[in-house]
């Protein structure tokens, strides 16, 4: 068992292994449904994106010593993750996913100034051409905003920032729409804006014989996959005294950010596909922080048993068809 979890941890083959299944499952998907051309090529693009995003992350979140730069696990685990949900064709989440990590790496580095102004406007100017993209991530701002104050610059002049730069994308877009006289196209926003139906998830319907069959949403699976990951690593830290305060601020800090979008994604699902491939990056990079390090038989015990759990997981889709309600 440990020598299992080292090989996990440590190897670099394992990402590549991850990478392979994660292939192969999104290729079996793509046969089932018989995808092929462009779509099959821009699904399998994004998981290139997914992995340089997360590399440069993981540099980032090393500067607080919450990540080692050089471990590959974070990348394993991503890959673990997006076989659980295969993609049909290049999501949309993807350039929102760029935006919101930029996002958070610069309000990570506004830690207890006093001058974070222009941090907090840059930050949320960022998530506000998100916003004019998936309008209902306006929802999300004020909680988004409150993750900040773990890193306890967030003032009353840093909140006055961040509403200006969350309105700065709205003021150029009207004016580039009343400019060129096309108002119009405010109405679509709005009514994306208060659309409450939620999008129709894939389902996994599972034969049971002459029971019928159970259907489990992909969705209900990769959300039980961070789950696993966020909430052992946040416990751990909670407990943990050897832990620099700054570290424990940046991981905190996201832990909450990605349990909001993940509440989020319950409460309207809708929201669910723009914010998977954030929910499932941040997941898998705070996730990891609770093997990297030091570790004990209990981690190496959670990490197998996270193994296993991944294996049941995967093993649920060829013995399905794949639908949409």
């Amino acid at each position: 068992m440990k020598k299992l979890a080292q090989f996990i941890i440590h190897s670099k083959a394992a990402p590549i292994i991850a990478a392979l299944l994660c292939i192969c499952m999104w290729g079996y998907t793509h046969a089932q449904d018989d995808i092929h051309g462009w779509s099959a090529a821009l699904s399998y693009l994004q998981l290139l994106t997914y992995a340089v995003a997360g590399f440069a992350f993981i540099k980032v979140n090393a500067k607080f010593d919450f990540n080692s730069k050089h471990s590959t696990l974070p990348i394993t685990m991503l890959f673990m993750g997006c076989a659980i949900n295969p993609l049909q064709a290049w999501q949309p989440g993807m350039p929102l996913l760029i935006l919101m990590l930029t996002a958070i790496g610069i309000v990570l580095h506004t830690y207890r100034k006093k001058q974070s102004m222009g941090g907090y406007f840059t930050a949320f100017a960022l998530l506000g051409v998100g916003s004019l993209y998936v309008p209902q991530l306006l929802y999300l701002m004020p909680a988004l905003l409150l993750c900040c104050r773990l890193m306890q610059s967030l003032h009353l002049r840093a909140m006055a920032a961040a509403l200006l730069g969350l309105l700065l994308p709205y003021w150029i877009a009207f004016c580039i729409l009343f400019l060129t006289d096309n108002t119009q196209h405010i109405y679509p926003f709005v009514e994306s804006l208060t659309h409450r139906a939620a999008y129709s998830p894939t389902q996994l319907a599972i034969s049971l014989g002459g029971a019928g069959t159970i259907t489990l949403p992909t969705m209900g699976l990769q959300l039980l996959w961070s789950m696993l990951l966020i909430v052992p690593a946040a416990v751990t830290l909670l407990y943990s005294v050897n832990v620099r305060v700054q570290t424990r601020a940046a991981l905190f800090l996201q832990c909450t950010m990605v349990l909001v979008l993940i509440v989020a994604a319950l409460i309207i699902p809708s929201l669910y596909e723009p914010l998977q491939p954030t929910i499932m990056l941040l997941s898998s990079i705070i996730g990891s922080t609770l093997f990297i390090d030091q570790k004990s038989r209990g981690q190496n015990i959670w990490l197998v048993i996270l193994l296993v759990l991944w294996l049941l997981m995967a093993a649920l889709y060829p013995w399905s068809n794949f639908s949409t309600f």
